[in-house]
């Protein structure tokens, strides 16, 4: 006969349960210090470089490869689809090109800076909206510029 379900673990208090919390944590800080240089090799040896873990992430989000994105770059002479900024070789991650992708589909469109990346996504993608954001800029644009030359 099992005694499986009439077992119940004990229920420990708020001040059992906080007990047990900082001895995890004592354990945990002890047991790094007593094996620091194996932990450290192993961090080492093990973990992914920057470049690596970034292609894990075109393969995962978009579905291409470091090298597909690198060969885009190469054939849009590392410029923005829209605006042809162009970030500096060495740009911080957050200045490079952005793999723009239809939200739908998850297909790519192309490579965009931040800020042109950033709009379309405010814009939600949509051709219509932008549309109107040009009506908008054009109706009003004409009316400061008319403005500004009557001054």
């Amino acid at each position: 006969m099992s005694c499986v379900g009439k077992h119940k673990p004990k229920r420990l208090t708020p001040e059992e349960e906080a007990q047990a919390k900082q001895k995890r944590k004592e354990y945990k800080a002890a047991y790094f210090q007593k094996n620091k240089g194996k932990i450290q090799q192993y961090r080492q040896q093990h973990q992914p470089s920057k470049e690596k873990s970034r292609g894990y992430g075109f393969k995962w989000r978009y579905g291409i490869s470091l090298e597909i994105y690198n060969q885009m770059v190469k054939d849009r002479n590392n410029r923005c689809d829209i605006c042809g900024y162009q970030p500096l070789e060495n740009a911080k991650q957050y200045e490079k090109l952005f793999v723009d992708h239809c939200h739908a589909s998850n297909e790519v469109r192309g490579l965009l800076c931040f800020s042109c990346n950033t709009a379309l996504g405010h814009f939600k993608d949509s051709s219509v909206l932008l549309s109107k954001a040009k009506e908008y800029l054009n109706k009003y644009g004409q009316k400061i510029s008319n403005d500004s030359n009557n001054t």
